[in-house]
């Protein structure tokens, strides 16, 4: 069987237009007052299926064919998750995991052992503000307190003094650009599995 990339709808809350306005907010007044856009680096991880099946929470695709689609899945592909960060002057990763589903010990390692030294020998790794999603591995307690440890009051996410709202994808460019763009191309050629 086939399978099509699909394009993604997100429904907005009632409350999530007030956490949007107050977060859009408060980056302005640190655009304006400490230039944080300079020193954001956005982060998030995106499953990518062999059939072309693309995860709707975290990704969209601005595609050239209707969004009022219905696709057929099959269930359980092959798939591998792959986490991004992003600066404004620098793309970190990818890195893949392993493991078919990210735990908060995979995620924690991942960025102790991958992303750490990346932002140490880029030398930022005491200016960068480090922004995650609100994904449950992001919000391990080991997770949080290696953030708190690492970027005292320099992370954006739940758990964090800066929270950054749920259903927010156009606020960051990772959910915005490149998870479609890239999926988008690895998902252009259509692959089968073979049964044994």
């Amino acid at each position: 069987m086939h399978c099509e990339p699909q394009c993604a709808r997100v429904k907005l809350d009632v409350e999530d237009y007030a956490a949007r306005r107050a977060m859009c907010y408060d980056v302005m007044q640190d655009v304006n007052n400490k230039n944080i856009i300079q020193h954001i680096l956005f982060s998030n991880e995106a499953t990518f299926h062999i059939c072309g099946k693309v995860n709707k929470d975290n990704c969209r695709i601005w595609g050239n064919e209707s969004p009022h689609v219905i696709y057929e899945w099959q269930r359980d592909t092959p798939k591998v998750n792959v986490c991004l960060g992003l600066t404004k002057a620098t793309l970190y990763g990818p890195f893949m995991f392993a493991e078919g589903t990210i735990t908060g010990n995979t995620y924690l390692g991942m960025l102790t052992d991958f992303l750490e030294p990346q932002l140490e020998q880029g030398g930022i790794v005491y200016s960068v503000v480090f922004q995650h999603d609100a994904a449950p591995p992001d919000f391990a307690l080991t997770v949080r307190a290696y953030l708190n440890q690492r970027f005292p009051n320099g992370w954006i996410g739940r758990g964090s003094s800066r929270v950054w709202p749920l259903r927010s994808p156009d606020l960051t460019p990772l959910d915005f650009f490149a998870w479609g763009f890239i999926k988008a191309k690895v998902c252009k050629r259509k692959y089968e599995t073979q049964r044994t």
